[in-house]
């Protein structure tokens, strides 16, 4: 049997010749499912508590800072700033679930 030598790799995990189109495939799945479990533990699970936690902790800052806004510019700056960054972290939450 003749091979072509430009459709065919060699795979070193089986010590055969195999046609390119196997060896792609085997080589995208084995990808998809590291793709796949790297999404939902970064994606899903990591991001989700950073926000959750990133959140939580922006309201008790907003909380104890909250009388004080009238006295003091840094107060009032942080506030603001507290309040901007829990936008940010829910239109960041949005966004992933909405596009993955």
């Amino acid at each position: 049997m003749i091979l072509n030598v430009t459709k065919s790799a060699y795979d070193n995990t089986i010590g055969i010749f195999a046609s390119s189109t196997e060896v792609t495939q085997n080589v995208n799945l084995n990808k998809n499912i590291y793709c796949i479990w790297f999404e939902f533990l970064v994606g899903s699970c990591f991001s989700y508590v950073m926000i959750f936690f990133g959140f939580f902790g922006n309201v008790l800052s907003i909380w104890t800072m909250w009388d004080e806004r009238h006295t003091s510019p840094t107060s009032f700056l942080l506030i603001i700033l507290g309040f901007m960054d829990n936008l940010v972290l829910m239109s960041g939450g949005w966004l992933h679930g909405t596009f993955s």
